[in-house]
């Protein structure tokens, strides 16, 4: 990516390349490719680097950016200082902190990371169990039990999800959360440790 820079201040962005014209004269777009770097500085084009723009949406929001232009390396830097969401559910409130209420008169609320997380743990839980659902049900009408294997598995499925939702309400901020949510890898791509929410119990054979 690149920055047009005129007069210290950045006019504009290109994130390829694209013809362009600067000072009333009219460049092709290979000068982007074709110049050196010392060309396009002479005519107030810079190596352009954004940071921070892309934060995990699960856990932060795009905060706001500073620019930092370097006339001397041609460099123009741009760095976000993203916000973390909030964990907790916020119960919302006008501008004199008074409650904001819905159409049905109850509380408006934001709900947080851990709550919605937890949706999800419950979401994939429900998945993983519906496979298997209607052998429950043929059981509970006086057909075929359930084997073994598969009542064990959705035994543990539930098990998982509540030790999952657990160890979300103990997560103390941003960065515990997200270690919940972080595989870890050896050096040859290996996996080391399969993350706290991501860490399902396997899926018996006859469900596959």
């Amino acid at each position: 990516m690149w920055a047009l820079v005129q007069s210290n201040q950045v006019v504009a962005v290109y994130s390829r390349p694209k013809a362009v014209t600067i000072g009333g004269v009219q460049h092709p777009a290979n000068i982007f490719s074709a110049w050196t770097k010392a060309q396009k500085m002479a005519i107030g084009i810079y190596d352009y680097v954004e940071v921070g723009a892309n934060p995990d949406s699960k856990y932060y929001n795009l905060g706001t950016g500073t620019t930092v232009i370097d006339n001397d390396a041609g460099t123009v830097t741009k760095t976000y200082t993203n916000n973390a969401k909030n964990l907790d559910d916020v119960n919302e409130v006008d501008e004199n902190d008074d409650p904001i209420l819905d159409e049905n008169g109850d509380q408006v609320v934001t709900l947080g990371v851990k709550s919605v997380e937890k949706a999800r743990i419950k979401t994939v839980a429900a998945g993983l169990l519906q496979g298997s659902d209607w052998m429950i049900i043929r059981e509970a009408e006086g057909g075929t039990a359930v084997a073994s294997d598969i009542a064990t598995y959705r035994a543990a499925v539930r098990t998982k999800s509540n030790s999952m939702e657990t160890a979300i309400d103990g997560a103390a901020d941003t960065d515990a959360m997200i270690a919940l949510d972080t595989t870890t890898y050896h050096a040859n791509g290996a996996i080391d440790t399969v993350a706290t929410l991501q860490d399902w119990p396997t899926v018996p054979a006859a469900l596959k």
